[in-house]
């Protein structure tokens, strides 16, 4: 094993990790909108899916990056393991975008 196939499980780990972490945020959003009654949900639902979306983004791209580096480690593929690693730093970069976007609806 060299170079990134070397680090295809640890990217695996990350991925899923990330991606549970995200479902919980998916979780406390759909929480918090279903708080409001029918009224105040038309005013707010831009909020909430300004916020979901990037992070939506993100749980699917830590979902890629799991099954590539699954794949990778599985058939000792490097450019699989290359592309997991590209797609966990896009989840990443997604859900710092969702979180950036939360804190300054924040103030």
């Amino acid at each position: 094993m060299t170079g990134s196939l070397e680090v295809s499980g640890d990217v695996a780990s990350a991925s899923a990790a990330l991606s549970g972490l995200i479902l919980v945020f998916f979780a406390a959003a759909l929480s918090s909108f279903d708080g409001y009654d029918d009224g105040q949900k038309q005013a707010v639902r831009w909020t909430y899916r300004r916020r979901a979306w990037p992070a939506f983004g993100g749980f699917l791209a830590s979902l890629c990056a799991c099954a590539l580096a699954l794949y990778a480690k599985a058939v000792g593929s490097e450019a699989a393991a290359l592309w997991a690693i590209i797609a966990l730093g896009v989840a990443g970069v997604s859900v710092l975008v969702s979180a950036f976007a939360a804190v300054l609806e924040i103030g």
